[in-house]
């Protein structure tokens, strides 16, 4: 058997002790960056580049909201009272088009643009749906489009409520008049700002906060989505999201919406031009419905 001469060890340790102290720093720097690679997409808190962290908002809240049937049966439903067979050639735009699932279900034998004025979401709708038609764009700039140029303007979910109601959201209605054709079709989601739900999915669960804000709560594989719209003044809210993954770190979106009285918006868009002529509830859904208006 070897024996261990423990004053060589010690003689060594001490020739060397400077050189060991090094190597064992580096040791430890290799063994975290090892660890913030493989944790990289987990640690919210380990991004600061914005364009990073609003790229992996995008991702995780396009599968929150890939709920596909509500999108299909928006499209059906749009389908049997938008009168596409009352026109030569139909030609929809998608007004807020974002992820491109109403997009998707629309007919594919016509003429269809999707416009949004976030990059991020139109390169997922691309995605959902290659060799799709979309631009760039804000629905506040007539310029966008020509006079009279679609037959029908399809704007669903959220999008007007995202323009305040003196300013921008008349910008857009005037904008919606001017690009379509005589008797064009309006079909638009109109919210019911007294039955608000921030759930995403029939499985999101509900519970009050502190200050009684009903809050949805959705469990997915490898994150949490928690929602609720806080009531900041009159009509105006902000929708938060807080996404938290399995490490505990988590990412905070808000978004202001003006949600208006839904008597207030359908009067806002008669006084814009519009006659309505149809309403059609949404089954499953309680705070909105989508409207027909006919351009006059």
């Amino acid at each position: 058997m070897m024996k261990i001469n423990n004053r060589k060890i010690i003689k060594f340790c001490e020739k060397y002790q400077l050189s060991l102290f090094f190597i064992l720093i580096i040791l430890v720097i290799i063994v975290k960056g090892i660890i913030l690679k493989y944790n990289h997409f987990e640690n919210f808190n380990n991004i600061t580049l914005d364009n990073v962290e609003d790229k992996l908002y995008i991702k995780l809240h396009d599968l929150v909201f890939n709920d596909n049937h509500i999108y299909e049966n928006d499209i059906k439903i749009f389908n049997k009272y938008a009168q596409l067979d009352k026109w030569d050639k139909v030609k929809i735009l998608d007004a807020g088009t974002g992820f491109g699932r109403h997009y998707k279900y629309l007919p594919t034998n016509i003429d269809k643009i999707g416009v949004d004025k976030e990059q991020l979401y139109l390169d997922r709708a691309e995605i959902r749906n290659p060799g799709s038609n979309l631009i760039l764009g804000r629905l506040e700039n007539y310029e966008l489009f020509e006079f009279e140029n679609f037959s029908h303007i399809l704007c669903t979910m959220d999008t007007m409520y995202n323009n305040r109601p003196d300013q921008e959201m008349n910008d857009v209605l005037n904008n919606f008049k001017f690009w379509l054709k005589k008797d064009g079709i309006l079909a638009i989601h109109i919210f019911d700002n007294t039955k608000l739900d921030p759930s995403p999915r029939d499985f999101s669960i509900s519970y009050l906060d502190k200050k009684k804000n009903k809050h949805a709560l959705t469990y997915f594989e490898n994150f949490t989505h928690d929602a609720v719209f806080e009531n900041i003044s009159d009509n105006i809210y902000n929708y938060i999201e807080k996404y938290i993954v399995k490490s505990g770190n988590s990412i905070t979106k808000s978004r202001t919406l003006y949600m208006i009285p839904k008597n207030e918006m359908i009067q806002k868009i008669t006084d814009n031009g519009f006659m309505l002529y149809n309403k059609e509830n949404i089954e499953g859904i309680t705070d909105y419905s989508l409207y027909f208006f006919k351009k006059l």
